[in-house]
């Protein structure tokens, strides 16, 4: 179990393969500079998560891509996400603009012409076509590279929206999490409570799924009901103001297929 949450950790930091690749997942997002907004206008930076999609008006596969971006943009802008569509067709400006007129509602998103950010990041990162899109966590650091119609891109979103998504915070807490791997396989469990507790530290956001092991390893790998379950309160009242993670405690403990990871009581208290 713990050997794959530090797999599913390294995995998303190495996510998304470039060709001799200067921009990676997990750096910091550079500069957004564009020429000239034809539709919308987007400040970014900390704070807030964002999509940045090169495409072009004479690409197939864009086309095939846009109406999965809108979507996603309805249903995360009221959540603060933000999609930047970048065309580099800097001598054909009217023909961009033609084209998102007639999208209408259909391409709801900002766009925007080249003016250095396809170098910042499509260049930088050795993307070779299009569509290509970059998510930007809510930290600022580069969280995806790669096919916007990839399932992996529309999983990763999720959670960057969410905000349990960090690949900064990842890949500092990768060793953190191998060590509690190795402590719960040999059943040194005080010191693989005590990697976890580090790692939720970090944020508990961002590593809620930590603090659901922490219980399901004191419930049923160590079979300590009175620990799991004080560790179950102190969950509840951690996420008292985050009610996705409460909804993930309540599933967990109302829910799961192992009985002694079930608690009714905790269940209810979180819901």
């Amino acid at each position: 179990m713990f050997h794959q949450i530090f797999t599913i950790a390294a995995t998303a930091v190495l996510a998304s393969s470039t060709l001799a690749a200067e921009l990676k997942v997990g750096d910091k997002a550079p500069a957004v500079e564009v020429k000239e907004w034809i539709q919308g206008e987007t400040t970014v930076g900390a704070g807030k998560p964002y999509v940045v999609e090169f495409w072009a008006t004479w690409c197939g596969p864009c086309r095939q891509s846009i109406p999965h971006l809108n979507d996603l943009y309805k249903k995360y802008k009221g959540k603060g996400l933000s999609i930047i569509g970048v065309s580099d067709e800097v001598k054909a400006v009217e023909k961009v603009r033609s084209f998102v007129r007639g999208k209408g509602d259909g391409m709801s998103y900002s766009v925007a012409i080249d003016g250095g950010v396809k170098r910042n990041f499509f260049d930088a990162a050795g993307q070779k076509g299009i569509p290509s899109a970059f998510i930007v966590a809510n930290d600022n650091s580069i969280a995806y590279i790669g096919h916007p119609m990839d399932p992996k891109f529309e999983e990763v979103l999720a959670k960057v929206v969410a905000g349990r998504y960090s690949p900064t915070l990842m890949k500092k807490a990768a060793p953190k999490l191998a060590a509690a791997d190795r402590a719960a396989k040999v059943r040194n469990y005080g010191d693989a409570y005590q990697h976890m507790d580090d790692v939720i530290a970090l944020d508990n956001g961002v590593f809620v799924q930590v603090a659901l092991d922490k219980y399901r390893l004191m419930a049923s790998e160590q079979n300590d009901s009175a620990s799991a379950d004080l560790w179950a309160a102190e969950m509840i009242d951690m996420y008292s103001d985050d009610p996705g993670a409460l909804g993930m405690i309540a599933v967990m403990t109302a829910a799961d297929p192992d009985e002694e990871v079930r608690n009714i009581e905790a269940a209810r208290e979180a819901a």
